[in-house]
């Protein structure tokens, strides 16, 4: 059974050695990606944890645990909805486990902005999206853009 956790600050590999004592099996995840160099996690200190053997008064044993500030009670009762996020991350990860950019690009819908790049700041309009090419409006030019092209990093933004 996963159940999602939030670890403390800086203190996740204190959290895996707690939690190897007091359980065996146990497996980790903590989704990340890379940006400008750095690998960061992809859902800030949130982490997933599996064990065969979780029940409900099981998790409450190991709510205490050193590292480990509290358990998303709600992860007992969405077993499928998390299996499937999780193999979602999956499919995008390289074989270091860093989840590619392209994940991400599938979420751009409307409109996104440039964070890296010669177009660093500039806010475009999606015209269309094709594969790995979208067909965006910046400033009233229409231009075509390789989605996973290294020199340009993109963000979509909510509307």
């Amino acid at each position: 059974m996963w159940i999602i956790g939030v670890f403390k600050a800086k203190e996740y590999s204190l959290l895996l050695n707690s939690l190897e004592h007091q359980l065996k099996n146990n497996r980790f995840y903590k989704p990340s990606f890379n940006f400008n160099g750095k690998n960061q996690n992809l859902l800030g200190n949130y982490c997933f944890i599996y064990n065969p053997d979780f029940t409900a008064e099981k998790l409450k044993s190991i709510r205490y645990v050193k590292g480990l500030n509290y358990i998303l009670q709600s992860s007992l009762y969405f077993q499928t909805e998390i299996k499937n996020f999780i193999n979602n991350l999956k499919q995008f990860e390289d074989n270091t486990g860093v989840i590619q950019s392209d994940y991400f690009y599938q979420y751009l819908n409307q409109q996104g902005k440039f964070f890296k790049g010669p177009l660093k700041n500039l806010v475009f309009e999606v015209l269309e999206k094709k594969n790995k090419i979208l067909k965006v409006s910046i400033e009233g030019w229409n231009f075509p853009i390789t989605i996973n092209n290294p020199k340009l990093s993109v963000v979509g933004i909510l509307q």
